[in-house]
């Protein structure tokens, strides 16, 4: 079973030489969509209606860009990629420090940054969630045509005595 498989099943045919595997099914769970979605940056979840709605605090940022250039000019990307990135747990943090400082610091390439409620505003706000998102798992069937066609002629064209 491969390290990224939480489960392998077999279909095997009994044939001359004994059984050989024609078909092999891994339950790949999360993995290969997981992966894939931190390789390239593209979300790869499904959506799932909830039974009930759902009321959650989501941490809005917003930054004010131009004057993020102005000053910090070559940071100002890295300062925008870092923040776009948090999970709502960091932004959860950094709101907490930024309501306690109205400032929050950043570790930007080594360098220790702090963007003051000049630079970004943050604010909680009271969404109504009417769906989930998750990550599907994934079945692999993965079969050699060559051993199936194999496998039907000898059960078909045997020689008789």
């Amino acid at each position: 079973m491969a390290h990224y498989a939480c489960d392998c099943w077999d279909a095997e045919v009994e044939t001359s030489y004994g059984w050989i595997e024609v078909a092999g099914h891994a339950d790949r769970s999360a993995f290969d969509l997981t992966k894939h979605s931190e390789k390239t940056g593209v979300e790869l979840k499904a959506p799932r209606k909830l039974k009930e709605d759902k009321k959650i605090n989501v941490v809005i940022v917003t930054l004010d860009k131009k004057k993020l250039g102005t000053t910090f000019r070559k940071e100002s990307k890295p300062i925008l990629d870092t923040v776009e990135k948090w999970s709502e747990e960091e932004k959860e943090a950094y709101f907490k420090e930024w309501s306690e400082k109205n400032e929050i610091a950043l570790d930007i390439n080594g360098q220790n940054i702090v963007l003051s409620s000049e630079y970004i505003q943050m604010k909680v706000k009271e969404q109504i969630i009417k769906e989930e998102k998750y990550v599907p798992h994934v079945i692999e069937p993965s079969f050699g045509i060559g051993r199936i066609i194999y496998c039907i002629f000898e059960h078909c064209f045997r020689i008789r005595e």
